[in-house]
């Protein structure tokens, strides 16, 4: 395989998205892609299964996007030299984990025949299949290939993706290696069948979320990134908007923020004296700490620029990505690390983890709040959400990998809204639907008469 780098964000970034491309098409067809923050990479030549890891080894946080026949690839990378571990999510568009399959991919007499019978003719008659009549984007132009030796590469690449079909290789006895996050699947999908995708992710992989698409087989990849990587200019600028109203209409952060402070113990209170913050906003945690602690310094981290809390003797104000923040902050600097509602929006929350770990001192604590699966699930079937809401089990399991003690309480908060109207004027408020793509009248029309909301929160401490 061959990795080509198409963009290298200027933010010094160590964030990678590594797209998987689609069969038949080359880096250049992605050339386009560019997403603030992040660096990408294309991966192609599936004819040649080694995969070399080398490029990778300079970033913390990986995203692998797989298109097509790109997810199965991913798959065999992660078989070939493409390690696991390193990749932080996974998210599929129109393909599976099974592509020469009757029941989950392309069905056996159609993917040996284009393999047999492959020329360039058939191929551009595959790609003209990419994309419906109807779809409102176009697709970028593929050049013709009339090559004899890329025609017979692109054979190879269909029965090398297509070698899952031996006995003993049933989807009993298939794992995925990767962690898949969501499955994006559109419906008039003409190469990979919509329904064949639905029943691969939910009988091979049941965990990944299945996000429906409308369109054809090619959906492009700058909407699915804008979906699943987090774009702190735009939340930053929905939650400043919201600060003249937050606190009047987020009671549900409001009662977080007090249980949360509850968690922390006179006696471990009265230790602080190095403290920071992560996403403060309005103050509605710094305000129940306020009395709780007494530190003689305090970092705020968040995306805009807040009003001075007058908690410690000694404070900062630093505004930026505290995910990248955290990354240069020294080692046992540190006795508590407080965030309410915040770790939700972070790309590599694992990560985040092992930065607090890092700059804790020994006997530190780690206060913090995010919002687990099923949160706002009343607006799941509405629009694919910007976020991939943990479970408690993957969350606790991360903690625990990085400290000697972890503590988390959970519950659920249901908000009632006497209309959609209402609804739609509580996540503008807060700023809680920064992350939403649903337009206000969609949500409008969508919405039943008496809508609600529920809040999931985990309250987690840390030592």
């Amino acid at each position: 395989m061959k990795i080509t780098f198409i963009s290298r964000s200027s933010d010094n970034t160590r964030r990678l998205l590594l797209i998987f491309a689609g069969w038949s098409t080359t880096p250049e067809f992605y050339a386009d892609l560019k997403v603030r923050g992040w660096d990408i990479a294309v991966v192609t030549g599936y004819d040649d299964l080694t995969f070399d890891p080398a490029p990778m080894r300079e970033y913390v946080t990986v995203y692998v996007v797989a298109w097509s026949l790109g997810v199965r690839a991913s798959e065999m990378a992660a078989e070939h030299g493409l390690d696991p571990t390193a990749v932080t999510a996974a998210f599929a568009v129109n393909g599976t984990l099974m592509p020469l399959s009757n029941h989950y991919g392309i069905p056996h007499n159609i993917y040996r025949g284009t393999e047999a019978n492959l020329d360039p003719i058939r191929l551009r008659k595959f790609q003209a299949r990419m994309t419906n009549t109807r779809d409102p984007w176009p697709m970028p132009s593929i050049p013709p290939t009339a090559d004899d030796d890329e025609i017979l590469r692109l054979r190879a690449e269909l029965r090398i993706l297509g070698d899952f079909d031996r006995p003993g290789r049933g989807r009993e006895c298939f794992r995925p290696r990767l962690p898949w996050h969501k499955a994006f699947m559109s419906v008039e999908d003409r190469i990979f069948n919509f329904s064949n995708q639905r029943k691969c992710w939910l009988d091979i992989s049941p965990a990944t979320q299945r996000v429906a698409l409308e369109g054809g087989h090619y959906h492009p990849l700058d909407r699915i990134i804008a979906i699943i990587t987090p774009n702190h200019e735009k939340i930053g600028q929905r939650f400043q908007r919201a600060l003249p109203t937050y606190d009047r209409y987020a009671g549900p952060q409001e009662d977080i923020a007090y249980d949360l402070a509850r968690m922390l113990t006179w006696d471990a209170a009265g230790r602080i004296r190095d403290y920071i913050e992560i996403g403060p906003g309005t103050g509605a945690l710094t305000r129940q700490l306020q009395g709780r602690i007494q530190p003689f310094t305090a970092k705020f981290i968040d995306l805009y620029p807040l009003d001075r809390f007058s908690l410690a003797v000694n404070e900062e104000y630093i505004v930026g990505d505290a995910e990248t923040v955290m990354e240069s902050l020294p080692t046992d600097s540190a006795d508590l690390i407080a965030s309410a509602s915040t770790i939700q929006w972070f790309a590599d929350p694992a990560r985040f983890f092992a930065n607090c770990a890092r700059v804790l001192r020994p006997g530190g604590i780690l206060l913090c709040s995010t919002f687990i699966k099923g949160n706002l699930m009343e607006l799941d079937y509405l629009r694919p959400s910007p976020l991939h809401y943990l479970s408690a089990k993957d969350l606790t399991a991360m903690l625990c990998r990085e400290f000697q003690s972890v503590v988390t309480s959970r519950k659920a908060i249901v908000e009632h809204f006497d209309s959609p109207r209402h609804l739609l004027l509580h996540l503008k408020n807060t700023g809680v639907g920064g992350g939403s793509r649903a337009g206000a009248t969609m949500l409008m029309t969508k919405l039943p008469p008496s809508p609600t909301l529920t809040y999931r929160p985990l309250l987690i401490m840390a030592k």
